[in-house]
């Protein structure tokens, strides 16, 4: 089975992926030396803001969510997407 094909766009899947990639990447250039689980857990703890171009995400020693933030958008077939301004009934 394929997963995914040459001219595959990108979605709010692969948008989401994409993010937390980078995140983990963020946290890993932080950590000093080999990087173990609980180094990478330190890190995180220890990492305070990382802005993902935009998308700030904020963890500490409680907090290891990153943002509580919500983005609601409509996909297209071009792979654009656009934010909701409000949510409305089908057919409305």
């Amino acid at each position: 089975r394929k997963l995914s094909a040459a001219d595959a766009q990108p979605g709010c899947v692969s948008r989401g992926g994409y993010r937390v990639g980078r995140t983990i990447i963020a946290i890993l250039e932080k950590i000093g030396g080999e990087p173990t689980r609980a180094a990478f857990v330190e890190a995180v703890r220890k990492s305070g803001a990382i802005d993902l171009g935009g998308l700030k995400l904020a963890f500490g020693e409680s907090s290891n969510q990153g943002s509580n933030q919500v983005f609601l958008t409509t996909n297209h077939p071009d792979a654009s997407f656009k934010a909701l301004e409000r949510l409305e009934k089908s057919g409305s």
